[in-house]
């Protein structure tokens, strides 16, 4: 169970039906209290609304401590700034690190779904550690396709050290913020330390991975999130995997997928196997209740 603290600093938004009791309102409160709390410098989403129905509840306990909690609440509702937001994740439980990313409400209007993290992305960086996968990503060039506002890259850039990160997506906009994000986890050492003084190298370009013979840079690895939600781009990203997947070079890809669809994802793996690719296919464990699957696809049996 993801703790309530947790979910204030990824911007998760807090059912009004959740029972939340008067030991985890103190909890909250303590840590608004703590001077060096990243939400200070980084406002999540839903900050505001999720505090004000803390704030519902606290009145529900008698002789709940809940004074930092009434106070943030009304600092806020004077300044009145709360875009943009940002989502703070903790990829890692053996790695005192954080992961700070700008997100926007905004994926609707701009005709883009890259301008926040989705679900499959935060359960892809938990599996890093729980399938032991930095070993093997370590020292190698790793291509992200749909790279939306970084948090996947920057993960990886933090916990598994490869020689170098191709940032991608389809998006100029998008694109922009992930620089801007991953700039910022540069820049700000309280986030992680390791990132700020190895000074990772990187790149960021645009790139459909859905256009007919597009090209791409060479790379050990592909890796995506959330791709696989429209039917009408399974083939294209079909088409676009079988190609990085040379047969005179070992390499693999990692595709981390929300089931919304089981036909769609059903049509995804059906099309791979048409392709005589190897296939492993793992369930992620994840906070929002969803169908993860982490898909791992190779031309060559070397898992």
């Amino acid at each position: 169970m993801d703790s309530l603290i947790n979910q204030l600093e990824r911007g998760a938004k807090i059912s009004r039906h959740v029972e939340i009791s008067a030991n985890c309102i103190e909890q909250v409160n303590a840590w608004l209290l703590e001077p060096g709390a990243l939400w200070r410098k980084y406002k999540p989403r839903f900050f505001l609304e999720n505090l004000m129905l803390l704030a519902k509840k606290a009145e529900c306990h008698s002789n709940c401590n809940s004074e930092a909690l009434f106070e943030v609440i009304g600092s806020f509702l004077s300044e009145r700034c709360m875009e943009p937001y940002f989502c703070i994740y903790r990829p890692s439980k053996q790695c005192p690190c954080c992961v700070v990313v700008q997100e926007n409400n905004r994926e609707v209007r701009c005709g883009t779904t890259g301008l926040f993290s989705w679900p499959a992305a935060d359960a892809f960086v938990k599996s890093i550690d729980t399938l032991d996968l930095c070993s093997y990503f370590c020292d190698k060039t790793i291509l992200e396709v749909g790279c939306g506002v970084g948090l996947l890259g920057i993960s990886f850039l933090i916990l598994c050290q490869p020689e170098k990160y191709l940032f991608t997506d389809i998006s100029t906009d998008v694109l922009e913020i992930a620089d801007k994000n991953i700039k910022l986890n540069f820049s700000d050492s309280s986030l992680s330390c390791e990132l700020h003084e190895r000074r990772a190298k990187y790149e960021i370009f645009e790139l459909n991975f859905c256009r007919p013979g597009v090209s791409y840079p060479e790379a050990d690895v592909l890796v995506g999130s959330d791709l696989v939600y429209d039917p009408t781009m399974v083939t294209g990203l079909v088409m676009f995997i079988c190609a990085f997947l040379k047969p005179t070079q070992v390499r693999s890809v990692y595709i981390a997928c929300s089931v919304r669809s089981a036909k769609t994802f059903d049509t995804f793996i059906s099309e791979l196997k048409l392709n005589n690719v190897n296939l492993i296919i793992k369930n992620l464990e994840n906070t929002n209740e969803e169908l993860i699957k982490l898909v791992i696809i190779s031309s060559r049996c070397f898992f």
